[in-house]
């Protein structure tokens, strides 16, 4: 993984996790609004490894999740890329920043 923008106060962080292009908004505490009952309860995965802002958003994603699946192309085509992507975000560390919603 690599970290493109850190953890924010708001717990949004952007990354490069295997081979694409991640946003996710990660609390310090798994939440029943969470991937799996996790941390993660907002995330976006890019179909490839970086986003291009002069097109279209939506177009480029595979997955989307806002606290529910709005669409997970990924985990059709890929459970277990999905999956590491989770365990990626999973393992960081807590913020030190305070969380705001």
């Amino acid at each position: 993984m690599t970290i493109l923008e850190p953890h924010s106060a708001s717990g949004w962080i952007t990354a490069f996790i295997c081979g694409h292009w991640v946003q996710a908004k990660v609390y310090d505490e798994p939440s029943t609004y969470g991937v799996y009952n996790g941390r993660v309860s907002k995330i976006t995965i890019c179909k490839t490894e970086n986003r291009d802002p002069t097109k279209p958003f939506h177009p480029q994603l595979d997955v989307n999740y806002d606290r529910g699946t709005d669409f997970n192309n990924l985990w059709r085509k890929n459970r277990k890329l999905f999956n590491e992507i989770i365990r990626e975000l999973e393992k960081l560390p807590k913020s030190d920043l305070p969380l705001h919603n």
